[in-house]
């Protein structure tokens, strides 16, 4: 029986059904949700000039595996904080999860990515360099905010993918909520965007690839698994924004081997051990690099690849050091949490 460690909110998904897979075959899993670091109790780090430092999480002590699925800032108050108070306990909470998470990371336990590490794997102009050092096709990108080169780069493609540096989400007064999604541009609405516009926030602008078709590709340890992704909407290119509403297909892929390799080298370069990554493949055949998140969505994947795909069985399988053919899938998963809502509804 192992001691496992997941950092994100208990809501995830990906959380659920890796957690699902640990506890069935018999592991202890503690979730930590970082959003509530300033309600949770039992979080404490100890120092001493005489013994090794400790960090007791839930009663844990030591773990044998973590996962750094996602950290997200304390935003959970008690009824008396004062508004004026928020900022300062949500950047106390976070630098106390950012130190934890980093002396964990040199503590003997085996981690699928460890914090240092997929801090590092997240940023664009990385994952880009890295890309360009292993020979790895990528579009052509200029990353600023300056109205000169924008518009000079733009010329020269003639039309080009914008998208953000970080992913952001508004949140709408009706609930709803607004997320920034790659997009295109071309020279004609250029012209309609002012140098003041231009120079409020630096952005991604990337060569405009056709794309006949996007693969997601998932890699846990040395395996890699895909799904291709056929996005018939001219709207957006963006097919994140078409998740929910069946208008795309996907279906399972079998790795092209430039993409194997090509996720193997990032996974390695970066020391993770996990990450989910996005290429396209144009209407010449060409392959490009487009996005490496460590913490990205890999269900999707495993559910429309009609039981080829087991990647919760092999994330939990790779936690314990056991055999992914011991640990229930997303599937099975799936069926439990079926009779489960009958079984309540039943109640």
């Amino acid at each position: 029986m192992k001691n496992v460690l997941i950092v994100s909110t208990p809501t995830d998904a990906h959380v659920q059904a890796v957690e699902w897979s640990l506890r069935s075959a018999g592991h202890n899993v503690c979730v930590w949700n970082t959003r509530k670091a300033l309600q949770d109790d039992g979080f404490a780090a100890e120092f001493s000039f005489s013994s090794p430092s400790t960090l007791t999480m839930h009663n844990h002590v030591a773990f044998d595996a973590g996962w750094v699925r996602r950290v997200f800032k304390a935003n959970t108050f008690n009824e008396s904080t004062d508004e004026s108070d928020k900022e300062f306990l949500t950047s106390e909470s976070s630098f106390f999860v950012d130190n934890s998470l980093e002396l964990m990371s040199r503590k003997p336990m085996f981690w699928l990515s460890d914090f240092p590490k997929t801090l590092r794997a997240e940023y664009k102009f990385n994952q880009l360099d890295a890309c360009q050092i292993l020979g790895i096709r990528f579009p052509e990108t200029l990353v600023t905010n300056s109205p000169k080169r924008i518009r000079a780069f733009c010329e020269r493609q003639g039309k080009v993918a914008v998208k953000p540096i970080n992913v952001y989400t508004w949140e709408e007064s009706d609930g709803g909520q607004l997320m920034s999604y790659t997009n295109t541009l071309t020279t004609d609405q250029m012209s309609r965007i002012s140098d003041e516009e231009l120079l409020m926030c630096p952005a991604i602008y990337q060569e405009y690839v056709d794309k006949k078709l996007e693969l997601r590709v998932v890699c846990v340890g040395s395996e890699v698994f895909t799904c291709a992704i056929e996005n018939p909407n001219t709207e957006c290119i963006d097919f994140r924004l078409y998740q929910t509403d069946g208008s795309l297909k996907k279906y399972y892929f079998e790795t092209p081997d430039t993409v194997r390799l090509a996720i193997l080298q990032l996974c390695d370069f970066f020391g993770l051990q996990l990450a989910s990554s996005d290429f396209c493949i144009d209407y010449s055949g060409n392959i490009y690099f487009l996005d490496l998140n460590p913490g990205g969505a890999f269900l999707f994947v495993e559910a429309c690849s009609e039981g080829k795909n087991r990647i919760v069985a092999k994330i939990a399988s790779l936690l314990t050091s056991g055999n992914a053919d011991d640990f229930p899938s997303l599937t099975e998963f799936l069926a439990y949490e079926q009779e489960r809502v009958k079984d309540s509804v039943a109640v």
